[in-house]
Protein backbone atom coordinates (compact mmCIF):
# COMPACT_ATOMS: atom_id res chain seq x y z
CA UNK A 1 0.00 0.00 0.00
CA UNK A 2 2.53 2.64 1.11
CA UNK A 3 5.11 1.28 -1.28
CA UNK A 4 2.86 2.50 -4.12
CA UNK A 5 3.24 6.14 -3.02
CA UNK A 6 5.59 8.34 -5.02
CA UNK A 7 8.84 9.01 -3.12
CA UNK A 8 8.10 12.74 -2.98
CA UNK A 9 4.82 12.10 -1.16
CA UNK A 10 6.52 9.70 1.24
CA UNK A 11 9.13 12.36 2.04
CA UNK A 12 6.40 14.91 2.63
CA UNK A 13 4.61 12.55 5.02
CA UNK A 14 7.81 11.88 6.95
CA UNK A 15 8.47 15.57 7.46
CA UNK A 16 5.28 15.87 9.56
CA UNK A 17 6.18 13.11 12.00
CA UNK A 18 7.40 13.94 15.48
CA UNK A 19 11.20 13.72 15.63
CA UNK A 20 10.99 10.87 18.11
CA UNK A 21 9.12 8.81 15.50
CA UNK A 22 11.62 9.27 12.70
CA UNK A 23 14.06 6.72 14.08
CA UNK A 24 11.24 4.17 14.34
CA UNK A 25 10.06 4.55 10.75
CA UNK A 26 12.89 2.39 9.52
CA UNK A 27 11.33 -0.60 11.27
CA UNK A 28 7.97 -0.23 9.53
CA UNK A 29 8.90 -1.88 6.25
CA UNK A 30 11.73 -2.44 3.82
CA UNK A 31 10.28 0.27 1.55
CA UNK A 32 10.18 2.93 4.28
CA UNK A 33 13.67 1.96 5.52
CA UNK A 34 15.07 2.31 2.01
CA UNK A 35 13.29 5.64 1.42
CA UNK A 36 14.50 6.95 4.78
CA UNK A 37 18.10 5.82 4.30
CA UNK A 38 18.34 7.38 0.84
CA UNK A 39 16.83 10.69 2.00
CA UNK A 40 17.75 11.02 5.66
CA UNK A 41 19.28 14.50 5.33
CA UNK A 42 16.27 15.83 3.38
CA UNK A 43 13.84 14.31 5.89
CA UNK A 44 15.57 15.93 8.87
CA UNK A 45 15.95 19.24 7.01
CA UNK A 46 12.19 19.25 6.34
CA UNK A 47 11.56 18.30 9.97
CA UNK A 48 13.70 21.25 11.13
CA UNK A 49 11.44 23.57 9.15
CA UNK A 50 8.22 21.89 10.30
CA UNK A 51 9.24 21.96 13.97
CA UNK A 52 10.40 25.58 13.55
CA UNK A 53 14.04 25.00 14.40
CA UNK A 54 14.80 27.02 11.24
CA UNK A 55 12.69 29.60 9.45
CA UNK A 56 12.67 28.15 5.91
CA UNK A 57 13.88 25.26 3.79
CA UNK A 58 16.40 27.61 2.15
CA UNK A 59 18.52 27.73 5.31
CA UNK A 60 21.73 25.67 4.91
CA UNK A 61 23.08 23.68 7.86
CA UNK A 62 25.99 26.11 8.27
CA UNK A 63 23.61 29.04 8.77
CA UNK A 64 21.43 27.02 11.14
CA UNK A 65 24.48 26.16 13.23
CA UNK A 66 25.52 29.83 13.31
CA UNK A 67 22.15 30.78 14.84
CA UNK A 68 22.96 28.71 17.95
CA UNK A 69 25.93 28.58 20.27
CA UNK A 70 28.69 26.06 19.66
CA UNK A 71 28.12 24.80 23.18
CA UNK A 72 24.45 24.05 22.47
CA UNK A 73 25.11 22.16 19.25
CA UNK A 74 28.48 20.60 19.95
CA UNK A 75 29.91 19.05 16.82
CA UNK A 76 26.66 18.86 14.82
CA UNK A 77 27.44 18.37 11.14
CA UNK A 78 24.11 17.34 9.62
CA UNK A 79 20.37 17.93 9.90
CA UNK A 80 19.78 14.81 11.98
CA UNK A 81 22.24 16.03 14.59
CA UNK A 82 20.80 19.54 14.43
CA UNK A 83 17.24 18.29 15.02
CA UNK A 84 18.33 15.94 17.80
CA UNK A 85 20.22 18.74 19.57
CA UNK A 86 17.30 21.13 19.10
CA UNK A 87 14.86 18.58 20.51
CA UNK A 88 17.01 18.06 23.61
CA UNK A 89 17.33 21.80 24.20
CA UNK A 90 13.54 22.20 24.54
Amino acid sequence: MFSDLPAELGLEILSFLPLSSLSSIQRVSHHWRELFNKNENVIYHNAAVYHRYIRSSGVPIEEARAMHSERALGSVLDWKGFCTSSLHRK
